[in-house]
């Protein structure tokens, strides 16, 4: 009798543990709020709801659909579960050299910092919202606009 009280004990344990840190997938974000909630659906088939998605500071972003979660069951309660890391294998940048560090989207935009460089690269429009110092020489290609005059390849033209 007692060998099987303790098998059913450890048994038990065991379960917890193994649920203590678990995968899946984000169902739905809402990013109304200052703690970030998701609806996933996990591998062992549960779907929790509203899920704290606890991020670093200074950083926060808003998942896509289908991106893998890392939830963890806090103090072994499978009911209260928080969502620690995210990741999207679908849009993760590949070939960073080691030291290398960027921060990307799905959209193909990144800030790349590289070892002798920082590169920002975007298709779209960059807004800088700020007054902008620069030391240093500037190598431009393209055209620009400043205070009114649009400025190419055969010099100044006034807007």
């Amino acid at each position: 009798m007692r060998d099987a009280i303790n098998r059913t004990d450890t048994h038990k344990q065991e379960m917890i543990v193994r649920n203590l840190v678990q995968r899946g997938v984000v169902d739905r974000s809402d990013a109304s709020k200052k703690m970030q909630t998701l609806d996933i659906s996990l591998l062992n088939g549960s779907k929790p709801t509203k899920v704290e998605h606890w991020e670093r500071y200074g950083i926060t972003y808003r998942p896509l659909e289908g991106a893998e979660v890392l939830a963890i069951a806090l103090g072994g309660n499978p009911d209260h579960l928080v969502v620690t890391d995210v990741a999207d294998r679908r849009h993760r940048p590949t070939n960073l050299n080691p030291g290398e560090l960027m921060i990307h989207d799905h959209q193909g935009q990144s800030i790349l910092i590289g070892k002798d460089y920082i590169k920002i690269a975007t298709g779209k429009k960059l807004v800088i919202e700020s007054d902008v110092e620069i030391t240093g020489d500037i190598t431009h290609t393209g055209n620009y606009n400043q205070s009114g005059v649009h400025i190419d390849s055969n010099g100044p033209h006034t807007a």
